[in-house]
């Protein structure tokens, strides 16, 4: 029976943790950190398919 009233529980407080992580200052420079490094990769990506276009 504990675990019946255990799952709403978390369930109802789940959503309010990850809003509470999602709300800092260091998640949101680890977001834009992993921002720049996509963006980074996917200049990378861009520019190595474009040499492979030129070369061909």
């Amino acid at each position: 029976m504990k675990h019946g009233i255990f799952a709403p529980v978390a369930m109802a407080l789940a959503p309010l943790a990850l809003a509470a992580v999602v709300s800092t200052d260091e998640f949101a420079q680890a977001a834009s950190v992993e921002a720049r490094g996509l963006d980074a990769l996917r200049c990378e990506v861009l520019a190595a398919n474009a040499s492979k276009v030129t070369k061909q």
